[in-house]
């Protein structure tokens, strides 16, 4: 495996980390703002349950190595571009 090919998986799994990090910052936060004041932590609690759950399903996937990482990185993309799709 050359080096190109190495640093491309590297590269785009760091840009996830760092879009999952976002994600897990501003999420609760703009719930926090928008909701209403009865259902904000429940609203805001549901945001890092969802995220738990997402990480707990990869790892799942990833026993025994029931799929390698072009399979997870492909539900990294397809899950989370279906909440655009109308």
């Amino acid at each position: 495996m050359s080096t190109k090919q190495l640093s491309n998986p590297i590269c785009f799994d760091l840009f996830a980390g760092f879009s999952a990090a976002a994600y897990t910052l501003v999420g609760p936060l703009y719930i926090s703002e928008i909701a209403e004041s009865s259902i904000r932590g429940a609203l805001a609690l549901l945001v890092q349950i969802m995220v738990s759950l997402g990480i707990l399903y990869v790892d799942i996937l990833n026993i025994n190595g029931f799929a390698d990482w072009v399979v997870i990185s492909g539900i990294r993309i397809f899950v989370p571009s279906n909440y655009f799709m109308p």
